[in-house]
This record gives C-alpha cells, structure tokens and sequence, in this order.
C-alpha cells in the first residue's frame, strides 16, 4: 500500500514466428511408404530493452531475424501387421526465447545474464527403427544420431567475481544412442500394463 517507488530495473522485449508446413505421403508399394515434409519459418526478434537504475543502463538491444527451411523425410516399410521398420532424416531448427535474449534476473546469488545476438540453432537428426506389435503389447529398437550446430546452452561463470548464467552459442554438439521402448498389457491379471524405457546415449 505504499507509494511507488523508483523502477530499479526492466527487460521486455518480443519475438515472432510465422511458418507454413507441407507433408506428403507417398506409397510406393502396398509394403513400403515415403513421407516428405518441409517447414518454411520467418522469425524475428525485436522491441528489446534493457534497463537498470544502478548501474545506471538504459540500452535498446537491436533487432534480430532469420527465414529457415526444414526438410525431412521417412521410409516406412511395414512387411505385416506386426512389424515395422523406418528410416528418417530431419533438418530443425530452435530460436532464441524472449528470456535467453533479454532476462536480466537474479534468483538468489546467481544473476542471469542475456544475450540478444544469440542465432538459432541448427539440427540434423536421423533414426533408424524397427517395431514389433502383438495382441497385447509391442516393442520398438531406435538408433538415433544428431549433429547440432550453434547449439543454445545455458552455462554458468563468473563475472567481476560474482556467479552468473547465460545462455551461448556453441559452434556443434552430436549425439548418439539407442533406446529400447515395451509395453506389456493385462500382465498377469487383466487391466495391468507395464510400459518401460531404457535409453543409452553417447554426447
């Protein structure tokens, strides 16, 4: 209830994404289908401000955007009802957030540290599954590898000897691993269901 004080500091700022996606299947035999999609996507970032009383800051950060195209694409080969195999490849991408581009924070001792030239990140990703399904349950194999360039990771340093977090690009990260996912229903008496998943992965 008491009278307002002086602002001691502010982050705003916005972006935007527009995106048109396209996917198309196609059969090229009763057993085998291919799938192809491509997402086009026009983003920005702008309105970014920085403002803090002490020390005095008052900083307009500049506007940022970027026009990607996603392909991707998956060959499905089904011999029967109870197996399937596919193959898939895929292009992404992940823009910065609002908060990695402008949040200035403290959480308790740590103050968060924006950055507003952070570039989107770019992954190319693959997998090669095979699934097996009966009556009662089904069990999938998946390889999977991902190359990651200007990968959006959130580290912690120090700063005129004070812990801060901030969020960099870093020029490729790759992943890769296999994961192993089963459900079993009515196990042992009707209505159970077991469902697990165990996953390996080498970064």
């Amino acid at each position: 209830s008491g009278g307002r004080g002086a602002l001691t500091a502010s982050s705003r700022g916005k972006t935007q994404t527009d995106a048109l996606y396209l996917e198309d299947a196609v059969r090229l035999a009763p057993e085998l289908s291919l799938t192809l999609g491509v997402r086009q996507e026009h983003w920005r970032a702008f309105d970014g401000l920085n403002y803090s009383l002490a020390p005095a800051l008052s900083v307009r950060q500049p506007k940022l955007s970027a026009d990607r195209t996603s392909p991707k694409a998956v060959l499905a080969w089904t011999p029967d009802a109870d197996w399937r195999v596919t193959a898939s490849i895929g292009r992404a991408y992940r823009f910065p957030t609002v908060s990695e581009l402008y949040q200035a924070v403290t959480t308790g001792p740590i103050l968060s540290v924006p950055n507003p030239k952070l570039a989107p990140e770019r992954a190319l990703s693959s997998e090669l599954s095979a699934e097996r399904y009966w009556s009662s349950g089904s069990l999938r194999v998946s390889l999977f590898d991902e190359h990651v360039h200007n990968a959006l990771i959130s580290q912690t340093g120090t700063l005129n000897n004070l812990p801060v977090s901030f969020v960099q690009n870093v020029d490729r990260t790759r992943s890769t691993g296999v994961e192993v996912v089963g459900d079993q229903r009515d196990l042992i008496i009707p209505g159970l269901e077991l469902s697990g998943w165990a996953t390996y992965l080498d970064t």
